[in-house]
């Protein structure tokens, strides 16, 4: 899909963190989830040299008595890309109840706040769970809503007091198994066209070509699982005949502070519900370690899940330029990342509307 030679590096910044003991770090669970806490993990991912922040579904306020709440996804991106100089931001969707009209609304609204710097992330359903096929139609309904506006039916004809061209909106007309969308949507076409999905997966069976994603992003606890999903990634693209998505690998990382390892931590991460590839020490060997595991996997980026939020995020945003996986973005003072569109960070081009004549 690219031909870049250096992976992306893709930072999780919503929540305390992935350890169960994060709130123990943070000066105050609660200040975690203000407009301020969020843009100072911002400034700290953007600092690491991340190419691409994530928020996700289960960014919640956890303490010992339990989760307090939880805030959504797309707010928090919407703050984020208030920020000039934010990188890409991606929150996740959880679909399962969701009203396909309203996410495509939500999205193509969020690509205009952030000028083409976003996509969405959806995790995919196990084929057990009787969503998995509402979930596809989801995605396809969306994406035919994006459609329903060509480019260029916004014309602000002032003199003939023409705000649309009614021509370039269409009907999508979907019928799904439990649902049915006429359109067209409420809200122009998304400055990239189509927003690149990132589907998540945790295991083979997972894997749902018929979404077409642009990323595959691995959550498996071990490399060698990840590396079975990401080689059968590559086999069912080449048997189909299709491009290969980009294959992205989570990382959870607990780096040691003031010469302490914090390598106890990642034992109290989940491995069951959101599990990662576990990488603790010392920030001038984690360069290295990211490096090696993405070549092992073959993997076009890492996504960096902090133990503690309050602490790694830290800890990564005031490293030295050579501690990042991708320094060359950081050499460039991320002009490519912070200026770019998602669909362009990943070697894609923008597609016309699937409606147009």
């Amino acid at each position: 899909m690219t031909d870049r030679t250096q992976p992306l590096l893709a930072v999780e910044i919503g929540g305390l963190g992935a350890s169960a003991e994060a709130w123990r770090w943070a000066p105050h669970p609660r200040a975690a989830f203000s407009a301020a806490t969020l843009r100072q993990r911002l400034d700290w991912a953007v600092a690491a040299g991340a190419d691409a922040v994530l928020i996700a579904e289960d960014a919640r306020l956890d303490e010992p008595a339990g989760p307090l709440g939880a805030l959504d996804p797309v707010l928090l991106a919407s703050l984020a890309l208030a920020s000039p100089s934010a990188p890409v931001v991606i929150p996740e969707i959880d679909l399962a109840g969701r009203e396909p009209f309203h996410v495509a609304k939500r999205l193509a609204t969020l690509d205009h706040i952030g000028q083409g710097r976003t996509g969405w992330q959806v995790t995919a359903a196990s084929p057990q769970d009787g969503n998995a096929a509402d979930a596809l139609d989801v995605i396809e309904v969306v994406r035919r809503l994006w459609d329903s506006w060509e480019d260029g039916a916004e014309i602000r004809d002032h003199e003939t007091h023409r705000f649309l061209d009614r021509t370039r909106l269409h009907r999508v007309d979907f019928t799904g198994q439990n649902f049915s969308i006429a359109g067209p949507l409420t809200v122009s076409r998304p400055p990239q066209g189509q927003l690149p999905l990132v589907l998540v997966v945790r295991s083979i069976e997972q894997l749902k070509f018929e979404a077409q994603p642009a990323v595959v992003r691995i959550q498996s606890s071990t490399a060698a699982d990840a590396i079975s999903i990401a080689d059968e990634v590559r086999r069912i693209s080449d048997e189909n005949g299709t491009p290969t998505p980009e294959i992205w690998v989570d990382t959870v990382v607990a780096l040691d502070e003031a010469g302490t390892s914090r390598d106890s931590l990642l034992a109290t991460v989940s491995s069951g519900i959101r599990p990662a590839i576990p990488v603790a020490g010392p920030l001038a060997k984690l360069a290295d370690l990211l490096r090696d595991l993405t070549a092992l996997i073959g993997a076009n980026g890492i996504v960096l899940r902090p133990a503690t939020a309050d602490v790694d995020l830290r800890l990564l945003g005031e490293a030295s330029t050579n501690t990042a996986p991708t320094p060359n973005v950081r050499e460039a003072d991320l002009s490519f990342s912070s200026h770019s569109t998602f669909t362009e960070l990943l070697g894609l081009h923008r597609q016309p509307s699937r409606y147009g004549s």
